[in-house]
């Protein structure tokens, strides 16, 4: 389900993790970027400023992102070496369509592609 800013700007996934007990005030956020395809470090820097000119997401402080804030860019099969290290210095993740496949296949036992994945979400979330 698409996730909707007060920038205005979309966002694929984003959840909210709360850690211990309400008093802490201790959030976490993890907001997901698909990409179909090769993702580029363009793609890097367009979802960083989509992140920093959101205002749940921007440290006002420093002027980038909020530490409490992981993003993942989830893609195709390959990305270009630059985009890894843009990702690696902004602090976001990218996770490929074969990375994925893998991690599930270990965890469930069973290889399902990321397109049936994301088909049983979609059909969840009506």
């Amino acid at each position: 389900m698409r996730w909707r800013g007060r920038s205005g700007k979309e966002f694929d996934h984003v959840y909210r993790c709360r850690l211990g007990p309400k008093e802490f005030g201790i959030e976490i956020y993890v907001v997901f970027e698909c990409k179909a395809g090769f993702i580029k470090a363009y793609d890097i820097d367009f979802f960083y400023q989509k992140l920093i000119n959101e205002h749940e997401f921007k440290d006002w402080s420093a002027g980038g992102l909020k530490k409490n804030v992981i993003p993942i860019i989830v893609g195709g099969k390959s990305a270009e070496g630059g985009a890894f290290a843009k990702a690696s210095k902004q602090g976001m993740r990218i996770i490929l369509h074969t990375s994925i496949e893998d991690v599930m296949g270990r965890l469930t036992g069973e290889y399902v592609s990321i397109h049936e994945i994301m088909k049983e979400a979609a059909e969840e979330a009506i």
